[in-house]
């Protein structure tokens, strides 16, 4: 039974409150990997982990058998981790060093509550009563602050100055290095900002947005593909496939092997879009919060990594197409100095006609990001759309004359 309007918003608004809570660097999505297992358990035919931690699922399709003919294969993906730091050094009187992981802004470190991941076995337990313990058996994650020079004694040059990471530090309350390790917290120690959510009205705040916002939707898509669609089409529709997503902060490569097991037909990335609507990037686009989904016609990271993603232009126009007699309204955007897991996932196989599709997030790579539920509820109807064409679109870059 379809949902209205509100309903689903705040089904999205749960699973965003959810999905925000659980800690989940590059390279340890563990507890959130177990979670997007058990929400797609019920909606999926078959689900399972590779050796990287991509939570893989193929969308039951409702039919009596598994076997059954399916025209074409859609893969809808998003990643799960997110930004943070990583413990290099730790100092005699008990600070951590720190470097970056993912693109952190240092602009936004200072003073920012922190947790740093803790080898629940190597726990003592005069530490455990600061430990707080994550959805995964065996993790827990030790509070802390980025430390800032006290007022009082900051000199006029350095007033204005952002302190580079490389002089940062971490104060989680120990007074001497062994009482950190023992603590279960050593070099390599992953760290993320502490975890806050707030809502108002369609408005969310919180830690890692990007893209637990992207996660989010995706979940609430399979829900109502595998309950809804399969009742209003006939048997020629999508096999369905979606994909939970690591390292994508780390190394935008993660889901490649996922890539290569599904082999689909029509790939669509679920991501962030930067909203520019605010009075220090007005102007330079016109995505904003509330006005719908995002489709990028344009992705160059362009410092470093040679990567990004022109999507195939039949591709896009089917999509444009697809919003627009369904009278969802999508933001057209350029995405230059960012990247997504399509950029090189794109390459599998025979190459795969991929798409990143978006919805605007303000304050992004930082500690509290901002979106807006209307701009998900949005790209649900967007996906469940495209899970209910029988016919798969023509996507051919060119027809040689021997097939005209």
């Amino acid at each position: 039974m379809a949902i209205s309007r509100e309903e689903q918003e705040g089904r999205l608004a749960g699973l965003l409150r959810e999905l925000t809570a659980i800690p989940g660097p590059s390279g340890y999505e563990d507890a959130i990997a177990d979670l997007v297992s058990r929400c797609l358990e019920p909606y999926a035919s078959s689900i399972a982990v590779d050796g990287l931690g991509n939570v893989v699922a193929k969308i039951r399709s409702g039919a009596p058998s598994d076997e059954e003919h399916r025209s074409w294969r859609l893969m809808i993906f998003a990643h799960m981790d997110e930004i943070g730091f990583v413990v290099r050094a730790i100092e005699p009187d008990g600070y951590l060093r720190i470097v970056r992981l993912g693109g952190v802004s240092e602009t936004a470190m200072a003073s920012q509550r922190v947790l740093v991941r803790a080898d629940a076995a190597a726990t003592r337990a005069g530490a455990e009563t600061r430990t707080g313990s994550s959805a995964r058996s065996g993790e827990t994650w030790v509070p802390g602050v980025i430390g800032t020079k006290s007022h009082h004694y900051v000199s006029p040059e350095e007033k204005h100055r952002v302190v580079p990471v490389e002089n940062a530090y971490v104060d989680i309350g120990c007074e001497t290095e062994e009482e950190v390790r023992n603590m279960g917290i050593h070099e390599g120690s992953p760290i993320v900002y502490s975890r806050s959510f707030m809502r108002n009205r369609s408005r969310v705040y919180a830690n890692s947005l990007d893209n637990r916002g992207g996660l989010a939707v995706l979940l609430e898509a399979a829900r109502i593909i595998a309950e809804q669609v399969p009742a209003a089409r006939g048997q020629d529709g999508p096999e369905v496939w979606v994909v939970a997503s690591v390292q994508e902060e780390f190394n935008v490569r993660g889901v490649v092997p996922a890539v290569g097991q599904v082999v689909p037909d029509i790939a669509i990335c679920l991501d962030i879009a930067i909203a520019c609507d605010t009075p220090d990037l007005r102007g330079y686009s016109r995505v904003a919060l509330g006005h719908g989904p995002v489709l990028n016609y344009f992705s160059f990271h362009g410092r470093g990594t040679l990567g990004g993603l022109i999507p195939n232009p039949r591709l896009a126009a089917w999509i444009e197409k697809l919003a627009a007699s369904k009278d969802i309204s999508l933001q057209r955007n350029v995405f230059f100095g960012g990247l997504t897991d399509a950029s090189f996932a794109q390459l599998m196989d025979k190459g795969i006609p991929m798409v990143d599709l978006a919805f605007p997030v303000r304050y992004t790579h930082s500690p509290v990001e901002e979106c807006d539920l209307r701009d998900l509820s949005g790209l649900v109807d967007l996906l469940v759309f495209m899970a209910a064409v029988q016919e798969k679109p023509d996507l051919r870059r060119s027809v040689p004359r021997s097939a005209k």
